[in-house]
């Protein structure tokens, strides 16, 4: 008895398996069947930034954009596996495993002009230019990661430079196997060289200022979260909210403390149609 017994239980287990099996098959298929075969998606838009009159300023400003975006994505490979372009930002994935990820980044910088405010009249204009850098993440437990990105003029290389120690959580959720609902956020210690402090934060002795250097060290804490959300087969929303406070060299600039604010508020929003995909 106790043999049938013994028997019919390992019939019972291995019927068991092979139907997980088969089950779990049929489902991994199902899943590779419905998610998309194309790597390559374009896309065209528009929306606003909503963001302080230059860095450090208690004025705010909305500049309206036209965008064209493009993904390449491809899940499979560990290198050169996605490139995306969206607006003012790019990003290009050189090494992404489970533990460490290496992008090069690219960003339009919209720069400072005297006509902003009547307080930079006596101030030299930033031009707006492109500022390009790599982003380097340690992937750890939660879907958290630990980030350094660096960032430097693309006219002038080495020169101001800029980086950003990041604490990063980040989401993805297949809503229909053809859209992702990607979700990013992240708390950022911001880190200036002296060329780059300078330029934004020293002040020359005028009627409206008194002799300030900015030095180097950390200039602002941030928080900031970052949304793409479908909202159709072909339609997607983008949304990016961002809170920083400016310290230390920054906050102590006259330009800062007599004329603007610690506090920094961004507000970006996009649509975008999926216009082709192969």
């Amino acid at each position: 008895m106790s043999f049938f017994k013994s028997y019919t239980i390992l019939i019972i287990l291995i019927f068991m398996s092979a139907y997980n099996i088969n089950a779990n098959t049929d489902i991994k298929d199902d899943l590779e069947y419905l998610k998309p075969k194309e790597k390559h998606k374009i896309g065209i838009g528009g929306g606003f930034i909503y963001k302080p009159t230059y860095v450090g300023s208690s004025s705010i400003r909305t500049v309206w954009f036209p965008t064209v975006t493009y993904q390449y994505n491809d899940p499979e490979k560990e290198y050169f596996n996605s490139f995306d372009l969206f607006g003012p930002f790019a990003s290009l994935s050189v090494y992404d495993s489970n533990i460490l990820s290496f992008n090069l980044v690219g960003e339009y910088d919209f720069g400072r002009q005297s006509g902003d405010d009547n307080s930079l009249e006596t101030l030299e204009d930033i031009d707006p230019h492109f500022n390009m850098g790599f982003d380097f993440a340690y992937k750890i437990p939660f879907n958290l990661s630990l980030d350094l990105e660096y960032q430097t003029g693309v006219s002038d290389p080495g020169t101001e430079n800029t980086l950003s120690f990041s604490l990063t959580h980040n989401k993805l959720i297949w809503v229909n196997f053809s859209q992702p609902l990607i979700n990013e956020a992240s708390i950022s210690m911001n880190y200036g060289n002296s060329e780059w402090m300078e330029e934004w934060f020293s002040t020359p002795s005028t009627s409206k200022f008194s002799k300030y250097t900015a030095k180097s060290g950390f200039y602002s804490t941030s928080i900031s979260n970052m949304s793409v959300i479908p909202a159709g087969e072909s339609m997607s929303f983008f949304v990016n909210i961002e809170y920083e406070r400016l310290r230390g060299n920054a906050a102590d600039s006259p330009l800062v403390k007599d004329q603007g604010s610690k506090h920094q508020y961004m507000f970006m929003f996009a649509i975008v149609f999926e216009i082709a995909k192969f």
